[in-house]
Order: structure tokens, then sequence, then C-alpha cells
């Protein structure tokens, strides 16, 4: 599929206005070159004082014409464009949710990132730009006009130049959006590496060795980066100053050659040169916008590939709020033949799990055991029918689970993953019980580090155990009917460790919540109900 131009865009988002625009723009063309006009003519009748009158009048009404003009299309415009950056923004976010997991994880933050923030804000900051460009491209071409009636000769010169001018700068203009790509790519390589360095900054400090590595990754990429944008400025410098020498050569050939060949020509030739350096500052701002345009052009393209990505790739199933099809309470859920692969870019299969045949009865503790690579949290994102499995089937009481109900699948689980995100407010649930949640908040001891204000807690800035706790204290407020924990455990201290264990458990198996841990806690494993060990992808018998 063909990227999205900037022009393309503007066609599939704007609506009806752009007639009205267009109109108000001829508008304001036809008046600055009545004020060009009138200001030519009040130069040549300087001593009749009621022609300068009358033309004083006229130059009001085409100035003040030219400033409504002006202000509309500036405002008018500029609306158009943040109102198509807000549907571009809002509709790539719907496509975010509405894709799987894998799509997002293939992606990555910094692709997504890049494209959407800095690609957006790209087209955002050139909107004005680029409208005063399009202006001035009106007011040249009035004043143009405006030179025909005064000589054709230089008419059809002054046409001739520009039209030839344009041409060249645009075939240089191609080297320049060339080197913009360029200098895009890079800047999303170097945002992964700073990502790289604020997540692994931990690990960074560890190891001397890895943080001089990083940090000479960091540089290199930065000064790879910064040498395509010197390169990229100095393309476009040199298309200025072209632009810039053409408009005084176009001046040069109207004084210098005109008036040698045509007998008549200098008649006018002052109200022809006149014209021309009122149009050199109007050409001047067309010229300019035009990086404006291109760097707008480039964040489109990027942006239409990310939503060529996210279309191209299989759709998840609608995650809209809808009525369980299953019951709160459940007797056996049953995996069948589960199989599944993850690919290279070329579709090839990876490492993949399975067969897996597990039956998880209702109510019961099951723990998963396994070393580090063994494809736990693979089984997990498979239960909770995050993954879609190539092959197999999930059961609920003998009925399967279907396209139509995997939402309603999804909805029966609480989960806290290693990796989780906690978010600051109780999205999702409604008529919060605000005492329960103190309530929680002081039985897992975080009461003095955050609370719940105002539909939100007040802070979420904590240690890694304590977000797990935070996290555990939201789970337990979802009351689902299945809980299931990856490594819960792993940063708590022994008090919240055995609470977990022997007590939270416990409790919720008594409520009759079916809980799957994952978890290397080999001393704990009596308060399950059952072990399973997952070893090279597959279940294997737990001999422990």
């Amino acid at each position: 599929m063909m990227s999205t131009t900037l022009i393309d865009l503007l066609k599939k988002e704007s609506q009806s206005s752009n007639k009205t625009i267009l109109m108000m723009a001829a508008l304001s063309g036809v008046a600055n070159a009545g004020i060009l006009a009138i200001i030519n003519s009040a130069a040549a009748e300087a001593n009749h004082e009621e022609s300068n009158f009358k033309l004083l009048l006229l130059f009001m009404i085409a100035l003040i014409t030219f400033i409504y003009t002006q202000r509309f299309i500036f405002r008018e415009t500029s609306a158009i464009i943040e109102g198509i950056i807000d549907r571009i923004r809002l509709r790539i976010a719907d496509k975010i949710r509405e894709s799987n997991l894998l799509t997002i994880e293939a992606l990555g933050r910094s692709e997504i990132y890049s494209r959407l923030t800095q690609g957006t804000t790209t087209i955002s900051q050139s909107g004005m730009a680029i409208i005063a460009s399009v202006q001035s491209l009106m007011m040249v071409v009035f004043a143009v006009f405006y030179i025909a009636t005064l000589s054709i000769p230089a008419f059809f010169l002054t046409i001739g130049m520009i039209v030839g001018g344009v041409y060249i700068y645009l075939i240089y203009d191609k080297k320049i959006v060339s080197n913009i790509l360029r200098s895009t790519r890079k800047e999303v390589e170097f945002f992964t590496v700073v990502t790289h360095t604020l997540d692994g900054f931990k690990e960074s400090k560890m190891n001397a060795r890895r943080a001089t590595d990083l940090a000479d990754h960091t540089n290199a990429t930065s000064k790879e980066l910064r040498g395509l944008k010197i390169v990229t400025s100095t393309l476009f410098t040199n298309n200025y100053i072209f632009a810039q020498s053409f408009f005084y050569v176009l001046l040069a050939a109207i004084v210098f050659v005109l008036p040698r060949l045509i007998e008549t020509y200098s008649d006018s030739i002052t109200e022809i040169s006149s014209a021309i350096l009122f149009i050199i500052g109007p050409l001047s701002t067309v010229v300019a916008g035009i990086p404006a345009y291109t760097n707008a052009n480039t964040a489109a393209m990027d942006i239409s590939m990310l939503e060529d990505v996210l279309d191209k790739h299989e759709s998840d199933v609608p995650v809209t709020p809808n009525q369980s099809v299953f019951a709160d309470r459940f007797s056996e859920l049953r995996l069948h033949g589960i199989e599944f692969s993850y690919r290279d870019p070329y579709g090839k299969p990876m490492f993949g799990v399975g067969p897996l045949d597990l039956t998880l009865k209702g109510g019961e503790i099951t723990f998963v055991v396994g070393g580090n690579g063994s494809g736990k949290s693979t089984f997990l994102k498979l239960l909770t029918s995050l993954y879609r499995p190539d092959r197999g089937s999930v059961s609920i009481d003998g009925r399967a689970v279907n396209e139509d109900g995997i939402q309603a699948y999804r909805e029966m689980f609480s989960v806290i993953f290693a990796e989780f995100h906690l978010f600051d407010r109780l999205y999702g649930m409604r008529d919060v019980n605000e005492p329960r949640v103190q309530e929680l908040l002081n039985q897992f001891g975080i009461n003095d580090k955050t609370q719940f204000v105002e539909g939100r807690f007040t802070n979420i800035d904590l240690s890694t155990g304590q977000r797990k706790r935070l996290a555990m204290v939201v789970a337990l407020l979802e009351d689902r009917p299945i809980y299931v924990f990856d490594e819960w455990a792993a940063e708590q201290d022994p008090e919240f460790r055995r609470f977990f264990y022997e007590e939270l458990l416990q409790e919720l198996k008594q409520r009759g919540k079916t809980v799957v841990a994952v978890t290397h806690d080999d001393r704990y494993f009596e308060n399950a109900d059952k072990v399973v060990k997952m070893d090279y992808g597959r279940i294997v018998e737990y001999t422990g």
C-alpha cells in the first residue's frame, strides 16, 4: 500500500470547509495585488489630491479585506490541521487497542512513540509555516497577473523563471526528502537506545563494561543522527540560497535585459520592478515553507506506515464490556492440544510451546514451575487468551471458548504479570467501595505510602515489592473468578511472602476462586493443590 502524503491526508480528513478557505485565499490574493496596484497608481499621481484620496479609500478597503481574509484563513486552517491530528491520534489509539499483543510487542514502544507523538507534533508545528506558504503563493499568483497588465513580455519572463527555478528546487528537494527519511529512522534508533538506558539503568550500574558499551552506542547513534541532520540542513540552506539568488536574477533580467529588447518597456519598468520586489517577500515565504511541508509530509508518511502495519496484522477481538457468557463459578477449565510459535518477520516459526494439555479445577490452587525460558510466561498468555494458539482449544465445563467468547473469557481473569503496568486510577470499576480500598492498603502495608483519594492513588512511585502489593489490591477489588500471578512473591519480604502463600491464596480458595501462580518457592509447594512443570515449552510431570 502506498504511503499517505500530507496532501492525501488533508483530502481524506478535511471536509467542506476547504472550499471556503480557498475562496478566502483567492480574495486575499486579489486584495494583495490590489494593494500593489493602488500603491503604484498613487505614486504615479502623487500631485493629484482628489485621486489620491480615492486611492487611499481603495487602499484601506483592500487592506481591511487582506487582514480579515488572512485571519480567517490562519484560524480556520489551524483548526482543520489540529482536528486532523486529533482524529489521527484517536484513530491510531483505537487501532492499538484493537491490535493483538504480538503485534504491539513486534512493533516496540520506540516505533509507536516516535511515529505517533513526534510525527503528529511535526505536522502540528509545520502547519502555520505551510499555511503562510500557501497564502503567500496566492499573493504571488495574483501579483504575477498584475505584472501581465503592465507588460506581457515581463509576465512570461517572470512565469518562465519562476517555473524553472521551482523545477530545479524540487529536483534537489528529492535529496532532502531522502535524508529526512534516514534521519527519522535514526531518531527511532536513538530513541530505542535511550529506552534501553532508562529501562536497563540498574543493570548498567552493575556492569561498567555494559554501561560503557551502551554509552558508546548512544554516542555513535547520536553522532550519526547529528551528521544526517547537518547534511539535511545544508541541503535546505543551499536550496534556500539558490531560490533567493534566483529572485534577484529575475529582477536583474527585468531591469537590465528587457529594456534592451523592447523599446516601449521603459515606460512601465518602475511599476514592474516594484511588483517584483513586492513578490520577493511572499516567494521567500513559499520557499521557506517547502522544508516545513517536506518534514510534515515525511511525518504523514510515517504515520500512514504505522497505520498500515496495524491494519496488516490480525486484529484482536473488540475490547468492549459485555455480559459474560461463562459462569462466575466453574468446575473445569481445560487446555487441549494447545500449540503456539513465535515467528520471525518472514513468518518462519522460532521458539514455540506445546502441545499443552492441562485441566484446572475450579476453586483449586495450581503452581507452575520451570526454569528460565521454559515457556511459563508464554503459557500464561495462552491461558488468558492474550496469545491465540496456532492449534488446540480452550473450554470451560465442556463449552469451547470461540471467537465470540474470547473477551468474556478474558474478563474472568485478574492477572499480575511479571512485567505489569500499574494504573493510578481504578479504570473499569464502578461504585468503588473506598473503605474496602483503605482496608486493603492497610492489610498490604502501603497505607503510609499511598492513599486512594478522589478516585485515584496519590502515589504509584513505589518500590517493586510495594507496586506488586498495590497491584494485588487492584486485583482483589476486581474480584474475578480466576487469579493469575507471575512470580508475585519474588520481590516481597519474608513476612509478605508467607502471607501470600499461607493466608491470601487460602482465603481466595475458600471464596471459590481459582489460582494459577508461577513460582520458584518450593518451600510453599504444599500450599498448592497441584504443581505442574514447564520444560522446553511443554508440561512435564513434576517429580519434586
